[in-house]
């Protein structure tokens, strides 16, 4: 049997993994970005205000207020990179994953807190209990590995770590001249003055709408036909044919190791193109993305 050398360091890695920080410690991290070993890792931050991409949320502002308060020797949200002691650890939809190394302050805690903290924002009380439990952090041991997450002021990439026959957000890829076609649903929001594809969040040009038949391998609804209510249109069908290039922007395969046992069928959306969002156009691959996954683990769908 052979073992390729990527492997053998991996099992290595995981059977002499002690859940400790230290200076040659191996972290997580994963991004949508193409990192270069030795490239050193700092807070993302949005060019045209300067600001964490984290910033403009009320909790996440409540949560900095805390810790600029009560523990201020310990790293920022708005001035850390996150990683992680597991490969495969919740953060597995977040993108590429590097092997890397911490640089200054740490710190460790349960990443878990974060969306208590987001789904009960109306309970003050307990948001308060809960802002004040993320900050006292914990031990990180083989029962919490999956959702502990670690703060630190910047990192340095060791490798980019191969993941054969996983698609994460941020893989680009294209439909080879085997694979079969796969059907999705184009969801286009209208808040009044502009349009928005299925994740609620990307701009939608209608004229890239308008003018998608013109992208190889993709077939899309006329919009003239499609149904159209007070939120927008309703569900454009859409097919991808093989010679389409595009690129993953969400995934839920297996995003939650401790979410596995349910057997959640896999969902996934992509665009076209080389960068999510670029486009506009988020195409839901629901109920397809287990024979997308299936086809990308055969060759039939190539990676770029």
């Amino acid at each position: 049997m052979k073992v390729r050398l990527s492997e053998l360091r991996e099992f290595l890695r995981q059977a002499l993994l002690e859940y400790n920080i230290s200076p040659k410690a191996t972290l997580y991290h994963r991004s949508i970005a193409d990192f270069k070993p030795g490239t050193i890792l700092t807070a993302r931050k949005r060019p045209e205000t300067g600001q964490h991409w984290l910033a403009s949320r009320e909790h996440e502002r409540k949560l900095e207020e805390y810790r600029t308060t009560k523990h201020p020797e310990l790293p920022s949200r708005f001035e850390c990179v996150y990683g992680s002691f597991h490969p495969r650890s919740r953060f597995l939809d977040k993108g590429k994953l590097y092997a890397i190394q911490p640089i200054g302050r740490t710190f460790t805690t349960n990443s878990n807190l974060i969306d208590e903290i987001k789904h009960r924002w109306d309970d003050e009380r307990e948001i308060s209990d809960l802002v004040a439990q993320y900050w006292e952090g914990v031990e990180p041991e083989r029962a919490n590995i999956f959702i502990t997450e670690v703060l630190m002021d910047s990192a340095r990439v060791i490798e980019l770590v191969e993941e054969r026959g996983r698609f994460t957000r941020g893989t680009k890829f294209k439909l080879g001249p085997q694979s079969p076609v796969f059907k999705c649903v184009l969801n286009v929001y209208n808040n009044g003055s502009e349009f928005y594809s299925s994740d609620g969040n990307t701009a939608l040009n209608i004229d890239k709408l308008k003018d998608a038949s013109s992208i190889p391998g993709l077939k899309i609804q006329d919009p003239s036909t499609a149904k159209v209510s007070e939120w927008g249109m309703e569900g454009l069908n859409v097919e991808l044919h093989p010679g389409f290039e595009g690129i993953v922007c969400q995934t839920n395969q297996g995003s939650d190791p401790g979410e596995q046992r349910f057997k959640r069928a896999p969902n996934a959306s992509v665009s076209p193109g080389d960068e999510v969002g670029s486009t506009g156009m988020s195409l839901n691959l629901k109920p397809s993305a287990a024979e997308f996954i299936k086809a990308l683990q055969s060759g039939k769908i190539e990676r770029r």
